[in-house]
């Protein structure tokens, strides 16, 4: 069986770094309550909850799988919009006026919805990239939102792009309206990119990091199934409008749903005076009171690196940008560092107060600066972060050059020719292929390790990206779908979820959050440039045109294989360690 329909897991390796993935807990001043949650147990208190159950995170309640679920319904809705133009093209956009249904009457008339929206190449790409666009502004906006409502707020009312946006495609008068409503189901997708694997990393047991992180690919990969089957059953007027209109189904059902969820304990720990709620949150999802030995690890898994990133951040005025602030060592509030992206210029400073509270921190300077930033420049300027920012930019850029959108937007349009009338069921087909693929990735992942199953997949993808180049050019049917199944599966099981998985886990937890939205907005770029020019680039070259992304995942293979490191059961030290960054 496999590991995500499980309830228990062998222990592993014992990473203190928890937290690796998501933004650390915050300064504050606790109060006597707080302070007993968030500093360390005694040792009699300590071998109450020393048990392996209790400790390496290995068991998983019905409770947390629900959260879960609910989460990954935004990821559903992303992958639901990604591909949602693909299989009804044809009845939405080849307008045959000649047929008794489209009479001049409703094509004329704005008052009523017209059977289709005629759309020439060009305005179908345009159509189709904006939603990239829309998803670039949305990833910007996401971590800000994120730190100042809550995971679950956000969440919640990020549904409301959802809503107003497939609203707008499915009542579409114009191509103007389909386009308008692209745009915005792309920053509900962009928001829900990024906070769905953030809250998901948040809310799972140690044991279960790599298969809740996956949940998110799940949902996207199961949204892309939903839209093309739908598409493809529904490819007919007016049809097209209630594939495009589908959607709002799990816009409602999350809406519902995330009101019975609890908002992530780390958040609710990273605010000042939310330690008994963050408590109280924690339980509720391990299913028991005994939670205070994995709240001591958060901090333990905070404090590791400090001194190491402390020592090679930029010294205090070398740039006019952001804080970046660096505290330890408040024996009663066992100071924890929250970090939240905030875009208005300041002065940096890097300080180290006393280990003493009446010689260093007081109380309301914990408070004042219980929320600290972490910018571009900072990481750029770090020779700890600086090379694993350039791997995550590269990873989650090449996700998108390595051609993989061009079968989920357009091969429909593709293998037209190659397989008339069948076309549609061949696409949904392919989706399946990707769906399976990605639940087998759910169970190599901790078993293979990161490292070769990413290197083993883009090896098969590039293989099979030649493969179907050949195929399509001299017009082989049979070689051309094994070349797109073998394009998808390969995709799915490695370079499609390790991408988002790696980009955070290179780094430690302060840096977490801002190299995921800088990666995010790297790969919505990507995606504009891909899915904008393919179909141009596919009229001069057919399908020779693959080979442009053969040759840029060969290269990324060769970089990958020289300069990634394995990132499976370790921390950020042993990480930056194996990068040849620390002693």
């Amino acid at each position: 069986m496999l590991s995500i329909f499980s309830f228990k897991r062998r222990p592993g390796k014992l990473l203190a770094e928890e937290a690796l993935l998501s933004p650390p807990l915050a300064a504050t001043s606790p109060s006597g309550v707080e302070q007993a949650l968030l500093a360390p147990s005694s040792p009699s208190h300590t071998a109450t909850v020393d048990t392996p159950d209790k400790v390496d995170g290995t068991s998983v309640t019905w409770y947390a799988l629900f959260v879960a679920l609910v989460i990954a319904l935004g990821s559903l809705q992303f992958g639901y919009h990604n591909g949602e133009l693909n299989t009804p093209r044809e009845a939405m956009s080849n307008c045959d006026w000649s047929i008794p249904s489209v009479s001049d009457e409703s094509r004329n008339n704005e008052a009523t919805f017209p059977p289709c929206l005629s759309m020439s190449d060009d305005t179908f790409s345009l159509a189709t990239s904006i939603f990239t666009v829309g998803g670039l502004v949305g990833s910007l906006l996401a971590p800000t939102a994120a730190d100042r409502w809550g995971r679950k707020c956000t969440t919640l009312f990020n549904n409301a792009f959802y809503l107003f946006g497939t609203l707008a495609m499915a009542l579409a008068t114009n191509v103007t309206w389909l386009v308008v409503g692209r745009f915005i189901v792309g920053v509900g997708s962009g928001i829900s990119i990024v906070v769905c694997p953030m809250y998901l990393t948040e809310i799972a047991p140690l044991a279960w990091r790599g298969t809740f992180g996956l949940f998110n690919q799940m949902g996207i990969v199961l949204g892309i199934l939903i839209t093309q089957a739908l598409g493809y059953v529904l490819n007919n007027v007016p049809g097209w409008r209630f594939a495009l209109g589908g959607s709002l189904v799990f816009s409602v059902m999350q809406i519902i749903m995330v009101l019975f969820c609890v908002e992530s304990p780390k958040y609710l720990a990273g605010q000042t005076g939310q330690a008994i709620q963050a408590r109280a949150a924690l339980s509720k999802l391990r299913g028991s009171a005994d939670v205070d030995q994995e709240m001591v690890s958060w901090r333990t898994g905070l404090t590791s690196l400090e001194g190491t990133v402390a020592t090679t951040l930029p010294s205090p005025g070398a740039t006019g940008s952001d804080t970046v602030s660096v505290e330890s060592g408040v024996e009663d509030a066992q100071l924890l560092t929250h970090v939240s992206i905030d875009r208005k210029p300041r002065t940096q400073s890097i300080r180290r107060q006393s280990d003493r509270p009446e010689e260093g921190l007081t109380s309301s300077k914990l408070d004042a600066q219980a929320t600290q930033s972490l910018n571009f420049w900072t990481l750029v300027r770090s020779r700890h972060y600086r090379p694993a920012l350039l791997l995550a930019l590269c990873l989650l850029s090449v996700q998108q050059w390595s051609g993989i959108n061009t079968v989920f937007f357009y091969s429909t349009t593709i293998l037209a020719e190659l397989f008339p009338g069948k076309a549609g069921l061949i696409t949904v087909l392919i989706n399946v292929c990707n769906l399976l693929a990605t639940i087998l990735s759910v169970s190599l992942v901790d078993r293979w390790g990161r490292r070769p199953l990413l290197l083993t997949s883009m090896t098969g993808m590039a293989c099979a990206l030649f493969v179907f180049a050949f195929a399509v050019s001299f017009a082989v049917p049979i070689l051309s779908l094994v070349g797109i199944f073998s394009i998808v599966a390969t995709f799915a099981v490695g370079l499609g979820p390790l991408s988002f998985l790696l980009a955070v886990e290179l780094v430690d937890t302060k840096a977490a959050a801002v190299v995921s939205s800088l990666g995010l907005a790297a790969n919505w770029l990507s995606n504009f440039a891909v899915s904008s020019g393919f179909l141009i680039l596919n009229r001069v070259m057919g399908g020779w045109v693959y080979l442009l992304f053969v040759s840029i995942l060969v290269a990324t293979i060769a970089g990958m294989y020289f300069k990634l490191p394995e990132t499976k059961d370790k921390s950020t030290q042993e990480i930056w360690r194996d990068m040849g960054l620390v002693d």
